[in-house]
């Protein structure tokens, strides 16, 4: 629902064919929810208190990074770990990740490399950091990246970690040739502000330029009370 650029404002936009689709589907199942309570209302009081207060879709609706494997969490140790230990490629020997079974199953290895889960970590692990431009560059550096790497990562699925509250959960274990070992236990931490804003500018300034990406940047973050969308879209067009 949320692109990079919208992703500065908190205002839902709906195009025309999602509005259907929710209409045929959503719509029904929301249906079906309060049908439940139709028959006892005490039951159902305290579905509606304190609905709107807080959207926890917020917490999760951002990517950190600019990849489209589903589990991103783990790439929060994994930087973490190469970063404070000062691990550099040729000293790894071993990336072991631990995500839930469902996530593990769900992870492809015959997709883009912005994807498939083990390949951005192979990137990741490789270079150091991740970006739009860099997983979408030309194949054949990308594929010679993801070669030097990719062999040294395993992931592992845990058939323990059941609830749904585990899809933002993961384990990094790196382990050099020097023999030394390298763990993390990380939950999915949400993107600050400042954290949005870096990487709004990062997606559009190699093409919109930094004036025009602050004319952007500004116009974005005072959409939800702007009385005309229009000089954000003149601005976009240029």
């Amino acid at each position: 629902m949320c692109n990079h650029g919208g992703s500065l404002s908190h205002r839902w936009f709906w195009s025309a064919p999602t509005l259907r689709k929710y209409n045929r589907s959503t719509a029904l199942k929301h249906l079906r929810l309060f049908d439940a309570y139709l028959n006892n209302p005490e039951a159902g009081a305290g579905l509606l208190h304190d609905l709107g207060r807080y959207d926890a879709i917020t917490d999760v609706m951002y990517k950190r990074y600019s990849a489209g494997t589903p589990n991103q969490t783990y790439l929060q140790a994994l930087f973490r770990l190469l970063q404070a230990n000062r691990i550099v490629p040729d000293q790894i020997q071993q990336i072991e990740v631990h995500l839930p079974m469902r996530g593990v199953t769900r992870v492809p290895t015959t997709r883009h490399a912005s994807i498939a889960a083990v390949k951005v970590c192979a990137i990741a692990a490789a270079t150091g950091h991740l970006d739009f431009y860099q997983l979408h560059g030309p194949a054949d550096a990308v594929d010679a990246v993801i070669a030097s790497m990719q062999p040294r990562i395993t992931f592992v699925g845990r058939e323990d970690w059941t609830g749904m509250e585990q899809g933002r959960h993961a384990i990094v274990i790196i382990r050099t040739r020097e023999g030394r070992t390298f763990e993390e236990e990380v939950w999915h931490q949400p993107m600050t502000r400042a954290e949005l804003e870096h990487k709004f500018r990062a997606l559009v300034g190699p093409t919109f330029g930094a004036a025009r990406t602050a004319t952007l940047h500004r116009l974005l973050s005072d959409v939800e009370t702007a009385a005309s969308i229009r000089p954000l879209m003149q601005a976009l067009h240029g």
